[in-house]
């Protein structure tokens, strides 16, 4: 259950929410969101890092200095953080809803 129960207390966790996690799947297209266009040449740039990135990644031994770091464990800590975000943000707007905010 959300902290303090008003709408206006609602509003305020979204927007934090919002800002941490980006915008949500149902918010409506606006300037600020790229165009097909950019979203296209965004994702030709995330192959070809995504490319470099498995080359590298498939060195021998760095999952074991991975492991050793902690790097991998606290890229487990973020992407649970960021579901959890993404959760509990449906969760208020679910709330929101039923609440006539």
């Amino acid at each position: 259950m959300p902290a303090a129960q008003d709408c206006a207390s609602i509003d305020n966790e979204l927007a934090k929410l919002d800002r941490v996690l980006g915008p949500d799947v149902d918010v409506p297209e606006n300037t600020d969101v790229p165009g097909l266009l950019d979203q296209g040449k965004e994702m030709v740039s995330e192959a070809t890092i995504g490319a470099v990135r498995n080359t590298v990644n498939s060195l021998p031994f760095r999952s074991w200095v991975r492991g050793l770091s902690g790097a991998a464990e606290n890229e487990k800590e973020i992407e649970a953080s960021i579901t959890a975000g993404m959760v509990r943000r449906g969760y208020l707007k679910g709330w929101r809803k039923a609440n006539a905010c």
